[in-house]
């Protein structure tokens, strides 16, 4: 007999691993495009906050310096160590010419998002029976909200999203491994580990991985080799994240970062706070919610002896255990509660009213078969009863998540426009005399020095990145003048340049040879105004003799007119130079300096460009592709042909 009663289900014996494939692509799908939607509205590439320690000061400076070593990759951030975050980074800066830009990471971690939710809901909805399998559907909804606030914006947060996959797959291996194969093990191993480094708290997975382990050990002889090599694994990565943990706190301590942290009371006060969200704050109502979980987990503890433990519902235990281990964190390191927690941390608390849900579906299907008739016909109710108020009180949140993002995003569009002013200009005023949100980083002091680095300079992004010295050829007599454009055009002090509006307006003529620029990137970005594409205008980068090359041909979709509007052009080799001409009396042109941009952030803009002028489009055809997709996944299920589990008493 089972410690749970029935939750495993057996679909057709054709494809069963691509049985419910078509409803997890939705979910991929629908929770990807939110997330890149939201993105592409409002990401900055700009630097914020911790990304200028933690990537700017420790990966790219030490990068573009020839100082980095593997090790960097593992030195403590805080209370953290976020290798997996780290590795990404240096990875985006490889493909980016090593320029920094956080808006590819944050379209990524959309894709990383959804793939670290759709785990455990493909989990829950393979091995769950009806009606326990409509929690993954619960999940699944409450999943697509963007819970992070301005977290959703930076590419930074993916630290999270790489602790919440790896635990999930290392519970999961945890509580169904039964080979000692060596493939096995180190695939175990990997996921624990790098779990482990994802986060100051990410060895808890390793823990909670040994201990489900361990509970399997008495009631699963056949499969103690495995287990033991597991619990041995498992114990050691811990120990290992222990050690890391408690240098971080050391390294800390002597920087005098370290803070006020104690263990008093108020930490238990603050630890039901959390467990009450998204419901209330208050601690007491949290006692009260977490109630379901608590009789789950002492369920299964009660029947240990019995029979085997259902591998879903070790998964669900386990993931209940990790995420109150989180909530315990961040109470006693933040001195976090209900009221006071940070949008960043809001996926990894989701799974604790979830799995609540999950404790009252499974404990409601166990009663249903004890309990008289006319009773267990209502006790379904009660499960979805707490669904329902846990996608709508989830639900309530998206607003207000969504409104922070929208002020972070004009908070970065300002702090950008200070830190261009401070680079390409020297203004330190723009620093020292801004108010604490209108600089990304709150130590302006640390924040000169990074600018005044010339490692650092090297991989600003564009938006704040000085130009190259744009000077006509001193060789060469040129009609075009400094700025140059028409006197309602507004004056870009920070990004100069040349046009053809001169003192006599339209009519002036003429061409425009600048002196050799040199650039290692694929592209630069030029702000246009004026006319051009019109015949009579031209603009290139062309190789100066005696070199010969195929000039870059610079021609706007549309007219810019009296505005500035930016456009990418592609470096034809290290050495070129900017050529204009204008032929034409009744027209003008006028155009900025370059500025060197990766070949990563001009894929990337490209993309979120199309995003904001093709929406309409784009998001008749995802409701289309989605719909398609869940027609298939709702007919595959309909048409599956069930048998009995192997976990029916």
């Amino acid at each position: 007999m089972s410690a749970m009663p029935a939750t495993a289900t057996n679909v057709r014996s054709s494809d069963p691993q691509l049985a419910n494939a078509a409803l997890l692509v939705a979910f991929l799908i629908v929770a990807t495009a939110i997330h890149a939607a939201i993105v592409a509205a409002w990401a900055n590439p700009l630097p914020y906050s911790d990304e200028w320690i933690a990537i700017i000061d420790d990966l790219q400076r030490r990068s573009a310096a020839g100082q980095l070593g593997f090790w960097h990759l593992f030195e403590p951030h805080n209370e953290h160590t976020m290798a997996p975050t780290r590795l990404l980074a240096l990875v985006a800066l490889w493909l980016n010419h090593g320029q920094f830009d956080n808006v590819p990471v944050a379209m990524l971690n959309s894709i990383l998002y959804a793939a670290a939710m759709a785990l455990p809901i493909a989990l829950f909805f393979r091995h769950c029976s009806e009606p326990i399998r409509l929690f993954a559907v619960v999940l699944g909804i409450v999943a697509l909200a963007p819970l992070e606030g301005e977290d959703l914006i930076f590419g930074f947060q993916n630290q999270y999203y790489f602790m919440i996959a790896g635990t999930v797959a290392t519970l999961w291996i945890a509580a169904t491994i039964t080979r000692t194969s060596k493939r096995t093990l180190a695939s175990f191993a990997t996921l624990a580990f790098v779990t482990c480094v994802s986060m100051g708290s990410g060895f808890v997975a390793a823990a909670l991985a040994a201990l489900l382990c361990a509970l399997r050990w008495r009631q699963e002889p056949q499969h103690r080799t495995a287990l033991l090599r597991c619990i041995i694994v498992g114990s050691t990565i811990t120990l290992l994240g222990i050690v890391l943990a408690a240098h971080a706190f050391t390294v800390m301590k002597h920087a005098g970062i370290l803070g006020d942290r104690h263990i008093d009371f108020d930490v238990f006060r603050r630890v039901f706070s959390c467990l009450a969200w998204p419901y209330s704050v208050n601690a007491w109502l949290g006692v009260a919610l977490s109630l379901p979980f608590f009789a789950f987990a002492a369920r299964m503890l009660m029947l240990w002896r019995r029979a085997p433990f259902v591998r879903i519902d070790m998964l669900a235990l386990g993931l209940g255990l990790w995420t109150g281990a989180q909530i315990c964190a961040l109470a006693l390191d933040r001195h976090s509660e209900a009221t006071s927690l940070a949008s960043r941390y809001l996926p990894v608390i989701l799974f604790w009213p979830a799995i609540n849900v999950y404790a009252l579906f499974r404990l409601s299907a166990e009663a249903a078969l004890v309990v008289p008739s006319r009773w267990s016909r209502a006790l379904p109710l009660l499960p979805l009863v707490a669904a329902a108020a846990l996608v709508s009180n989830v639900a309530k949140l998206v607003p207000v998540s969504l409104a922070a993002v929208a002020v972070a995003s004009q908070q970065h569009q300002m702090q950008a426009e200070h830190v261009a002013r401070y680079v390409r200009l020297g203004d330190r005023d723009a620093i020292d005399h801004a108010g604490h949100m209108q600089v990304p980083y709150p130590n302006f002091a640390k924040l000169r020095a990074l600018l005044d680095d010339p490692a650092v300079r090297s991989g600003l992004p564009a938006n704040v990145r000085a130009p190259l010295a744009l000077a006509p050829d001193a060789n060469r007599q040129t009609p075009f003048v400094p700025f140059g454009a028409y006197l309602s055009v507004p004056r870009r002090d920070d990004l100069p340049g040349f046009g053809s509006f001169g003192e006599t307006g339209n009519p002036t003529v003429g061409t425009f040879r600048s002196e050799p620029l040199v650039s290692e990137f694929p592209y630069v970005r030029i702000d246009l105004a004026g006319y051009l594409p019109d015949p009579g205008l031209s603009l290139q980068l062309e190789c100066p003799p005696p070199a010969a090359c195929d000039a870059s041909d610079i021609r706007p979709a549309e007219y810019a007119r009296e505005s500035w509007q930016g456009i990418y052009a592609r470096v034809p080799q290290a050495r070129f130079r900017v050529a204009a001409e204008d032929r034409t009396p009744a027209l003008w042109m006028a155009f900025s300096a370059p500025i060197e941009v990766g070949r990563l952030s001009v894929l990337t803009d490209a993309f979120v460009n199309r995003l904001r002028t093709g929406a309409n489009v784009h998001v008749a055809l995802l409701c289309g592709v989605v719909s398609l997709l869940l027609l298939i996944g709702l007919w595959r299920q309909s048409t599956a042909r069930t048998t009995p589990s192997e976990f029916h008493p």
